[in-house]
């Protein structure tokens, strides 16, 4: 009984994490970043908005691409924020907006949509970018990322900490 529920809880869960046509499995970020935290997983984070063609192009073309989220789902924590969604987002002790989110996620230098954010907990960004990737573009940017860990896997580490 008890595994029929977890499962069906389970299931719940993985329908609304995605988003229609994606095979990411996406994290909210509450229980995305808690995860990483745990886990000492890197963190990506894609910052969009509902009114926004551009998320909209890169979600079916190049997350909707197998091996993009195939690299994302294996090699982090992908966490999608909309900051449309009125949603209280936490972060340490504080409950922040979306768009509150999105400004601390970017440095207070938010230029647009979509917002890619490459991160390490507790809260190290590696890489901010801004605008449409195509999968070339984006798969080169997640391999300078995990690069990047890789090298600095110790230092990351002892900050973690």
């Amino acid at each position: 009984m008890v595994v029929v529920i977890m499962s069906s809880l389970l299931l719940s869960y993985c329908k609304t994490a995605r988003y229609e046509g994606e095979t990411v499995r996406w994290y909210d970020w509450n229980s995305g970043y808690e995860f990483a935290q745990k886990e000492h997983r890197m963190v990506f984070v894609n910052l969009t908005q509902d009114w926004c063609s551009w998320c909209l192009k890169m979600d079916k073309e190049t997350f909707g691409d197998d091996e993009v989220a195939l690299a994302l789902n294996e090699h982090f924590v992908p966490i999608k924020v909309n900051a449309d969604i009125k949603f209280h987002y936490k972060l340490g002790l504080q409950m922040l907006t979306g768009d509150q989110l999105v400004t601390v996620l970017t440095n207070k230098q938010h230029l647009g949509y979509p917002t890619l954010v490459f991160m390490y907990p507790p809260m190290k960004i590696i890489r901010i970018h801004t605008g449409y990737l195509n999968t070339r573009d984006f798969t080169d940017l997640m391999n300078k990322f995990a690069f990047y860990v890789q090298d600095n896997k110790k230092d990351m580490s002892d900050t973690a900490k």
